[in-house]
């Protein structure tokens, strides 16, 4: 009885640990399978690096799943006869341009990019760490990189700054997670929607696309003059796209309470609404 008993308590912290070591599995697939839909904005200020093509570069943006290193999508593409020396881009994406701007050459300047968490399938991708890759070259060999990081998950970014590198300055990164089902936002007779309303500080903002396109988003106040560009004629999604308004003007000061108009403009459609902040 007594070598029963021994050999029962001999076998209990392994199977206390056979347990823990299950149930951390099980936590851990539902983790890394978790897949939060939402909006990323990321824009950079990029200057020309030696002006060997007359104030033009070659450019691409995409995004790169970090744990893995797997291409996700190329989201900006500027370049056509010059294309070979965006070598990193070409080596990741094979070229792939599905959702993304394309163009030739283009002029330094504030590029911004909008991502809704979709690969080239159009599928969320799980949550996790993901890099928002850029290169450039303004001469005939490959130019230089830049990458940043960041989590995508059930947990909103705002304003994420990153420190100037080189010719990649004014980098600033936002990650807004769909914490409302898509289904109550947005409407074919009604693309364009706001939540809270009334709201205190933050509006969150959700307009939806038939397909790819450039759109403009602006604040404006009652008496219709521009308080703030939210984007700029950037490239949106197909389907929902989240954009947060922080209650402040151009020159990131807040705002008075009071009402005010978002206003969303696109070849699609035109769209106004009211909210009023608290």
């Amino acid at each position: 009885m007594k070598k029963n008993n021994k050999t029962l308590f001999m076998k209990k912290p392994r199977i206390l640990l056979i347990f823990l070591f299950l149930l951390f599995l099980i936590v851990d697939s539902y983790n890394t399978s978790a897949q939060t839909s939402g909006t990323l904005n990321f824009s950079v200020k990029i200057t020309e690096p030696t002006g060997g093509y007359n104030n033009k570069l070659v450019l691409a943006i995409w995004l790169e799943d970090s744990a893995t290193g797997n291409f996700i999508k190329t989201k900006m593409r500027y370049a056509q006869d010059r294309v070979q020396y965006l070598n990193v881009w070409i080596a990741k994406s094979g070229q792939n341009v599905v959702d993304a701007i394309t163009g030739a050459t283009t002029a330094p300047g504030t590029f911004s990019i909008i991502w809704n968490a979709t690969n080239v399938s159009g599928t969320v991708v799980p949550d996790g760490k993901y890099k928002v890759w850029i290169q450039i070259s303004d001469q005939n060999t490959s130019g230089p990189t830049k990458y940043c990081t960041f989590l995508k998950g059930p947990v909103p970014i705002s304003g994420l700054a990153y420190p100037n590198s080189g010719n990649f300055t004014n980098m600033v990164l936002s990650w807004t997670p769909s914490a409302i089902s898509t289904n109550n936002l947005t409407t074919v007779d009604n693309p364009l929607s706001v939540y809270p309303n009334p709201a205190h500080e933050k509006v969150n903002i959700y307009f939806s696309l038939k397909n790819d396109k450039p759109a403009t988003v602006a604040v404006y106040d009652i008496k219709g003059q521009l308080v703030k560009y939210i984007i700029k004629n950037t490239l949106a999604d197909t389907g929902l796209n989240t954009l947060v308004w922080d209650g402040t003007n151009e020159n990131n000061t807040k705002v008075p309470k009071g009402t005010y108009f978002i206003k969303v403009m696109c070849s699609e459609y035109e769209k106004i609404v009211k909210v009023v902040l608290l």
